[in-house]
């Protein structure tokens, strides 16, 4: 074998044990997942029948997709403010403390949540839930609202006690991201500002708001994405997607489908649609943010 061609081979047998991997692991997975969703079949049965587009019209007719979806939609816009607006907040507050021991305190604070195990917190949030004895109620009851509020159990409380879990889980890590992202800002930026008379909003909307920009597009990115699949933890734990599937999203109709009623061809379209909606919104992200990020005055 010449020197030239071996040159140019032994590069792709470096790189020969990931492509493995990805194509075991990741693309065929993808490829047989929608391949199944064009069958019945129930685990159990050797056999598989065809039954081409019905699984996907099935679900076009389905209370239970329609509603996960609009949850999915849901768990989106409400943890969003547990993930951007908030943690923004918190990271300037943190950037105007000078005492270090004081600011690692509350550092460490807020980031606690997010080094803890998800499944062991919902089972801590289950019992702060608790209608009669839970801490939740009673901090609502010291300020005036009397009424036990049982959070587990409405259909309108339910998605609410998911999103402010998520939220709360969430926080801390996006605190650190925007800290982070805020420090990278050069200070003459901001005392200039100041000195042509800019307030402290104006510093933040035309200097800190721009700057930040590429740490808020990966946050929206990454925050679709674990209120889409993420959230089936406490969902599991804290509702089973009830009372009435008003707290189940798409992952956890997935789920269902597969496990509790053994129905795989509707689970896999169900899985296909959804990678069918993160492709569509993965895309409309890109195009937004090749506009709206800024990578520099």
């Amino acid at each position: 074998m010449s020197i030239k061609r071996q040159s140019f081979i032994v590069p792709y047998l470096y790189i020969l044990p990931a492509i493995i991997a990805l194509v075991v692991f990741l693309y065929w997975p993808l490829v047989y997942n929608m391949i199944l969703s064009f069958y019945q079949w129930n685990f159990i049965s050797p056999v598989k029948d065809f039954v081409g587009w019905d699984n996907y019209k099935i679900l076009m007719e389905d209370d239970v997709f329609s509603r996960a979806l609009v949850n999915t939609l849901k768990y989106i816009l409400g943890i969003i403010p547990f993930t951007i607006p908030i943690p923004i907040f918190f990271a300037n507050l943190l950037a105007s403390i000078s005492n270090k021991r004081a600011k690692k305190t509350y550092e460490t604070l807020l980031f606690l949540p997010t080094v803890l195990s998800f499944a062991v917190a919902s089972f801590v949030w289950v019992w702060m839930f608790n209608p009669l004895g839970g801490v939740i109620n009673r901090v609502l009851n010291m300020i005036g609202i009397d009424q036990q509020i049982s959070w587990l159990s409405s259909a309108f409380f339910a998605p609410w006690a998911i999103i402010i879990v998520s939220g709360w889980r969430l926080l801390g890590y996006y605190m650190i991201l925007f800290t982070a992202a805020l420090l990278t800002i050069p200070a003459e930026y901001q005392e200039a500002a100041v000195i042509d008379g800019a307030n402290a909003w104006r510093v933040f909307w035309h200097i800190k708001w721009p700057l930040i920009s590429p740490t808020t597009f990966f946050v929206f990115i990454t925050t679709v994405f674990f209120a889409s699949s993420q959230t089936f933890i406490p969902i599991h734990i804290l509702t089973r997607g009830g009372p009435y599937r008003s707290s189940s999203n798409l992952l956890y109709v997935v789920y269902e489908y597969a496990f509790r009623y053994f129905n795989v061809g509707l689970a896999t379209a169900t899985a296909s649609i959804t990678f069918l909606l993160f492709v569509i919104v993965s895309y409309i992200q890109m195009k937004v943010g090749e506009r709206q990020v800024h990578y520099g005055l």
